[in-house]
């Protein structure tokens, strides 16, 4: 299905890191795309967020809520990260 292959194409997009020391033009089209998801509506539904792949940890998940009182606050966990490790591969 051609939206599915799309909304693929997008998430892929979002998961991708970006340097917090740079700033990048890349980042627009993708802020554009889901502030278009966050208006979205069809016949009176609208999506309350998305969820998408980390690019951080295997098989992590990002979320991203568009109404937080949609929401109930059930815990709160803190971490302190003692070594992030990061991998690559030429493309």
């Amino acid at each position: 299905d051609e939206d599915r292959a799309l909304l693929d194409i997008i998430l892929n997009e979002i998961s991708k890191p970006l340097n917090p020391n740079e700033q990048s033009l890349d980042y627009i089209p993708i802020q554009y795309i889901v502030e278009y998801i966050k208006q979205y509506n069809n016949n009176g539904t609208s999506f309350d967020g998305f969820i998408y792949e980390s690019s951080l940890k295997n098989n992590g998940v990002n979320y991203v809520f568009f109404n937080d009182a949609k929401f109930d606050l059930v815990g709160i966990k803190y971490y302190k990260i003692k070594n992030i490790t990061y991998t690559y591969e030429q493309l």
